[in-house]
């Protein structure tokens, strides 16, 4: 016997954050499984303007199974390719036919480094 239940915007929940550490953003994601049921095949993945960031270590993150009353959490890095002034942030969740998003906010970077100096002198012949 298989039960099957039909998921509810109250019986997942996800929280984000958001922070600044060495140069990488930080997406800290924790879902938690509020229904009567185990919810099967959960994917969160960040949303981001793939021009402004790129993915460090990982674009995504799957889960077979959530039983009733737990917690999931993960964390993704993301890595600034220029200076970014106000670029929007946001994890998707999905699962069992459930889909939802969740806007994290605009963040703005200001890439810090040495700026290239060239090759310096030609050497004389």
């Amino acid at each position: 016997m298989v039960l099957t239940a039909k998921l509810n915007r109250d019986d997942l929940k996800m929280n984000g954050k958001v922070s600044h550490d060495r140069g990488r953003l930080r997406l800290d994601v924790e879902v938690s499984n509020l229904s009567l049921t185990p919810i099967e095949k959960i994917r969160v993945e960040p949303r981001y303007n793939s021009a402004d960031l790129t993915s460090h270590d990982k674009s995504k993150d799957c889960l077979a199974y959530l039983l009733p009353g737990d917690k999931w959490q993960t964390t993704f890095w993301l890595e600034p390719r220029v200076s970014i002034d106000e670029t929007l942030i946001g994890l998707r969740l999905r699962a069992q036919g459930f889909r939802e998003d969740l806007d994290l906010g605009i963040i703005s970077i200001n890439k810090k480094g040495r700026p290239y100096a060239g090759a310096g002198k030609i050497p004389r012949m």
